[in-house]
């Protein structure tokens, strides 16, 4: 495999001078030497000697040292981002150079196949994938890929609420189970007018069917609302705009 390092020797003579050569190259001088294989190939192999007088000789062995070129790894999974808990990934071999492969899928499971699946379950984080490529002697090279996890926002918004002093539906707001940053959510809603008549920066905050801090009852109607969030992990802001129906 590449680089493959060779030794070669020939029994020394001090009177004699040694020159190797690999496919009519020079590659070094003495009795002994080591060289680097880079390149894949065959390669004819030479060795000269000669003395003081001139007087030469050589042995040559064809086709004498294989350096059998590396494979290349690659792939790509789908999908390539983790958006449940749990999930199967396809994996699309296209490495060049291999007969055999060897999958670690990053959850101490693993397969022999060229284009595996995998099912990953209960995701907490991301994965690390990594692929072992094999050519026939055994040459080998490795390909990884991360699979991030995007934890999805997952929230209810009520279209309706009572706020007439019963035990049931007094407040209204969003509630967000998972996927969003608590230190960047916005929520306003508008009467009929375009005013704002309440709003929080605090997504645990609910809105009691009164007006601003004033302690003001807002009468029945439709009211609208807009709410900004941004997702864990990522700077995008979500906007989402509705209505919610005030009933006393």
């Amino acid at each position: 495999c590449s680089p493959l390092t060779v030794s070669f020797s020939a029994n020394n003579d001090p009177t004699l001078q040694y020159q190797w050569t690999a496919n009519g190259s020079i590659i070094g001088n003495g009795a002994t030497l080591t060289s680097v294989f880079s390149n894949a190939g065959l390669y004819d192999i030479q060795l000269t000697i000669s003395n003081s007088l001139g007087c030469t000789a050589s042995s040559n062995e064809p086709d004498f040292i294989y350096v059998e070129a590396n494979p290349v790894a690659a792939f790509t999974p789908n999908p390539n981002l983790f958006i449940n808990n749990s999930e199967t990934v396809q994996f699309s071999n296209s490495s060049s150079g291999a007969v055999n492969y060897i999958w670690d899928f990053g959850d101490l499971s693993n397969s022999t196949e060229i284009n595996p699946s995998n099912y990953y379950s209960n995701i907490q984080g991301g994965v690390i994938v990594t692929l072992t490529a094999f050519s026939t002697l055994g040459c080998s090279d490795q390909a990884t890929y991360v699979i991030n996890y995007k934890e999805q926002s997952i929230f209810y918004i009520p279209n309706s609420f009572t706020p007439d002093q019963d035990e049931f539906n007094q407040n209204w707001g969003p509630v967000f189970t998972q996927g969003f940053d608590p230190y960047n959510f916005d929520l306003y809603i508008f009467n009929r007018w375009g005013e704002i008549i309440w709003e929080s920066h605090d997504a645990s905050k609910k809105w009691d069917g009164t007006y601003r801090a004033k302690g003001w009852e807002c009468p029945d109607g439709v009211y609208t609302w807009k709410i900004s969030y941004k997702p864990k992990d990522t700077d995008e802001k979500i906007n989402l705009t509705g209505s919610i129906h005030l009933i006393r």
